[in-house]
């Protein structure tokens, strides 16, 4: 039983991004936007590096307490399926013209890896979870009579998922690779030059693939296809900004995205595809003294259940933040991450899968 829940609770993605930026831009130059809208508002063109490590436990409370039952690693740290790892970063690009703005974020080769390495030694049983994340995003935006911003954006990411459950009597990999592509609109409004008002919509298709291979004791491998799901997230927020480039400014925004349960029945010989409703919240602070930047991010999400089977998932990621960002020239930024995913099952109790560690940013602003 400890082995299904961990099973589930390890299927969870784990971007790890926190920043919120719908109604404005971050005061970090190196980070791109959630709201292609909020791009438009951006004072720098800017071309960044962005790597992250992470480490942490597994911890389950099956057994009535909570007990460490494995470990988590993400970034350079994480081995891969053939114990092969890489830098892993990302790349991101943002072009400021006097209307018009555009950026592109992507990952590299595999992209963001994670490593899951669990042992229950009651059940004699080893978990072990790899993960790829791979990204790209494109925004584009056009601010109208400096108060007005239009942004349209495209997002594709390839989760891959590959885990190895050993034990005695039992031996099998499960391989499940889901694709989602986001197609999106915002609009954010300026008032007063401080106060900024955003809203939009987010189109979302997912397809994927799950291939079960049962090694011991009896050979076996069946894959099959997930029914196409599609849905549409609302996105809105309200921000401050002020001050001056250069000079001191200050930045505070508080978003959410809001993502309604989609639940597709199987089809033919495809499996069915169901994604929980999900509320995710953003709050940052940014301050600027002249080139020294000061940042806190916060993410909530949660995910409900779903056909009141009793499993949610909670995550709440926080990041703070110390950067040099002139206006000109090279950029660094260096953020403590901190995450815990809760997985809560209604019979098996809960799972808490909590990394920490850092992420760098270098970049050059022109």
């Amino acid at each position: 039983m400890i082995r299904r829940v961990l099973f589930t609770a390890f299927m969870t993605c784990f971007a790890l991004s926190a920043n919120a930026q719908i109604a404005t831009p971050n005061l970090d130059s190196g980070f791109h936007t959630f709201g292609a809208a909020a791009t438009g508002w951006k004072t720098n063109s800017n071309f960044s590096i962005i790597g992250k490590d992470l480490k942490g436990d597994v911890e389950n409370d099956a057994t009535g307490e909570k007990t460490k039952v494995g470990d988590v690693k993400i970034g350079p740290s994480a081995a891969g399926p053939n114990d092969s790892a890489g830098l892993s970063p990302s790349l991101y690009g943002v072009y400021k013209g006097e209307a018009f703005a555009a950026e592109l974020y992507t990952t590299i080769g595999d992209g963001l890896k994670t490593d899951i390495e669990t042992e229950i030694t009651a059940a004699t049983t080893t978990l072990n979870t790899y993960k790829s994340e791979q990204e790209l995003i494109a925004n584009f935006s056009y601010v109208f009579a400096d108060s007005l911003s239009i942004g349209i954006g495209y997002r594709n990411l390839v989760n891959k998922d590959k885990i190895e459950n050993t034990n005695p009597v039992f031996q099998r990999i499960v391989n499940k690779e889901l694709t989602t592509i986001e197609t999106n609109i915002t609009a954010s409004w300026k008032l007063a030059d401080i106060f900024y008002l955003a809203a939009g919509m987010e189109s979302i298709n997912q397809s994927g693939t799950n291939k079960t291979t049962n090694i011991f004791p009896v050979a076996s491998e069946t894959e099959q296809d997930f029914v196409d799901n599609s849905w549409a997230n609302a996105v809105y927020g309200a921000g401050l900004m002020t001050g001056e480039p250069g000079k001191m400014q200050f930045r505070a925004e508080y978003s959410m995205k809001v993502s309604p349960e989609s639940i597709k029945e199987a089809e033919g010989t495809k499996a069915a595809s169901n994604h929980p409703q999900t509320t995710t919240s953003f709050a940052t602070l940014e301050a600027k003294f002249g080139n020294i930047l000061l940042a806190y991010f916060n993410k909530t999400e949660k995910e409900a259940e779903i056909d009141d089977n009793g499993e949610e998932t909670n995550t709440v990621s926080n990041l703070i933040g110390l950067g040099w960002q002139p206006q000109e020239g090279l950029t660094v930024s260096v953020y403590s991450i901190d995450k815990k995913v809760t997985k809560t099952n209604s019979l098996l109790g809960e799972t808490d899968i909590m990394p920490k560690g850092l992420i760098l940013i270098v970049g050059w602003n022109f």
